[in-house]
């Protein structure tokens, strides 16, 4: 609520909560379209017979621009995390002009955005061949950008200084401002590290059969901001799954719907659980992977079902009389959510 839009983002909201020491809540973003993100909420708890509760939710926030007034204030944030590796790790800075109301001022035409790196911390490292910086130039910590309707954008690269023959890891404090009106961003922390930030979750195959046996391949690998796995990396990941799906182990063995691992040493890095369908049940089984202080993931598996509808297409869906190539025409058969599934016959 009384979010700014841009921050509407998983590196904002997807880390895991534990809300009154019991219920766990999940929360991730996607983007449907520039203007419209869907928000998918998960919370699940152990009731008082031991049983493991789920409960889904999923809204949609539009964005819509007014004329605006005003200058009032800058949102400042990273993309597409608050994280960069070291040793010339890059992160996109942007900044944005908008009213009071969160109308973007795309009419701005009072100079430009300053970005700087305030000196407290990692910061404080030198500005040199090696140092940190902003947009293309080394050992720059403040940059004029000219916005295009009232965004700035700019980039961050970490610092290559070896601090005691280890490559200097900390926080980046910046800050974007104009000069006239005197207006500031909220500064934002730019972490470089080589540690775990988030989970990147896989299943294979993404659709299988609502025949009770079909199984899917779920992967969870604890990546840093560079997108490698962290092979040494133990963190406790914790699945859960709703929908038309279940929980086994390797072999086949049923298992609760939530579900928390250990990565093991082979492959390190990466936690393995099985989702099995539900005879006669087609639909999707959400699985989600959180742990502690990580961005958290989700992955949809479809189940399909019998065949039950015939879709037809045409492309183009428009020819002429003399036309000499004709179109193609596309046959779908679909079961009873829509889903294409294989039919011979």
């Amino acid at each position: 609520k009384n979010m700014e839009f841009e921050l509407i983002t998983n590196e904002n909201l997807s880390t895991p909560e534990i809300i009154d020491e019991k219920f766990n809540r999940v929360v991730t973003i996607s983007d449907e379209h520039d203007n419209l993100k869907k928000i998918t909420t998960q919370v699940f708890w152990t009731n008082r017979k031991g049983q493991i509760i789920n409960i889904d939710t999923t809204m949609h926030i539009n964005k819509t621009q007014f004329l605006p007034g005003a200058a009032a204030k800058i949102v400042l944030y990273a993309n597409p995390y608050y994280t960069v590796l070291p040793s010339y790790g890059i992160v996109d800075l942007i900044a944005i002009i908008k009213d009071e109301k969160g109308n973007t001022k795309i009419d701005w035409d009072d100079g430009d955005i300053y970005f700087t790196v305030l000196g407290t911390g990692y910061s404080d490292f030198p500005k040199d061949d090696v140092g940190s910086f902003l947009g293309d130039i080394e050992g720059t910590d403040e940059i004029p950008i000219t916005p295009t309707n009232g965004v700035a954008k700019t980039t961050f690269t970490a610092s290559n200084y070896i601090d005691g023959g280890n490559v200097a890891q900390g926080d980046v404090i910046i800050k974007a401002w104009v000069v006239s009106p005197d207006i500031t961003s909220t500064p934002i922390t730019i972490t470089v590290t080589l540690d775990v930030v988030r989970i990147d979750l896989s299943a294979n195959p993404t659709s299988i059969e609502a025949d009770g046996t079909s199984i899917s391949t779920i992967e969870a690998a604890l990546k840093n901001s560079g997108d490698t796995t962290v092979e040494d990396a133990t963190n406790d990941i914790t699945f859960n799954i709703s929908g038309e799906g279940t929980f086994v182990d390797s072999e086949g063995v049923d298992l609760p719907n939530t579900v928390t691992i250990t990565p093991p040493d082979e492959p390190g890095g990466i936690a393995t659980i099985y989702v099995k369908s539900i005879n006669d049940t087609p639909g999707t089984a959400i699985v989600t992977a959180s742990s502690e202080g990580l961005l958290s993931d989700t992955v949809n598996i479809v189940t399909t079902g019998d065949p039950h509808s015939i879709s037809v297409s045409v492309n183009p869906n428009l020819i002429y009389t003399d036309d000499l190539i004709g179109t193609e025409v596309t046959v779908t058969i679909k079961d009873i959510n829509g889903n294409p599934v294989e039919y011979t016959g």
